[in-house]
């Protein structure tokens, strides 16, 4: 089963990317020419390694950089702070490390693609790492949401279950499962499905429970 928090903490290292309404790419028409970009990527591979991929240096935030980025970091204790979620809790701290993470990243990446170079981090690498660390926050919510519903699905599905007698037909599974809040299209649903019983002739089923404990 799918666990979206253990208590180990390693499920708050992941940042989940789950956007909406996603749909397959399609080809364009329009072909596009890559003169000099190919040219202009390697220029910014090749400064980005030559200045700053082979020496150690510490760089710190500029005074408005780091202001700004424990106001944030205040704002998510807080929210901490007043939840009794113990999920959020661990989100909140797993994403405001991601974020100074993300501001190195950002500065790194906003000197490699100009002819600049500094010994600090400044505020617009840190205004889009708070961006960045908001929205893998947002994502790891919607994915714990999104598994939990789908746990209390499976959970209910059981139930059901649970309430038939080993054998049953498709009457007294819309009975018992519209008692439970399910739909008749819901219930043909799990009942063509086969993953708690099996149909062993037209409108009639068995529990897989009650088939394993006959072949026992």
């Amino acid at each position: 089963p799918v666990t979206i928090h253990e208590g180990n903490g390693f499920v708050d290292r992941i940042l989940f990317v789950a956007p909406p309404n996603l749909e397959a790419p399609r080809w364009q028409r329009e072909q596009l020419s890559a003169d000099g970009a190919k040219e202009a990527w390697k220029e910014i591979c090749d400064r980005a390694h030559k200045e700053h991929c082979f020496e150690t240096t510490e760089l710190k935030l500029t005074p408005e950089a780091w202001d700004l980025l424990c106001d944030w970091q205040h704002e998510l204790a807080s929210g901490s702070d007043e939840s009794f979620d113990n999920e959020i809790k661990a989100i909140n701290a797993k994403i405001q490390l991601y974020a100074i993470r993300f501001s190195l990243i950002l500065q790194l990446a906003l000197w490699s693609c100009s002819e600049e170079s500094g010994e600090t981090v400044d505020i617009e690498a840190v205004e889009g790492a708070i961006k960045l660390a908001n929205y893998f926050k947002s994502e790891a919510l919607k994915i714990r949401n999104q598994v939990k519903e789908s746990d209390q699905s499976e959970s209910n599905k059981a139930r059901l279950f649970d309430s038939l007698p080993d054998q049953f037909t498709t009457s007294e599974a819309i009975e018992v499962g519209e008692e439970m809040g399910f739909s008749v299209r819901t219930i043909e649903r799990i009942l063509r499905n086969n993953q708690y019983s099996r149909q062993i002739k037209r409108g009639r089923y068995e529990k897989k429970k009650f088939i394993n404990n006959q072949a026992g």
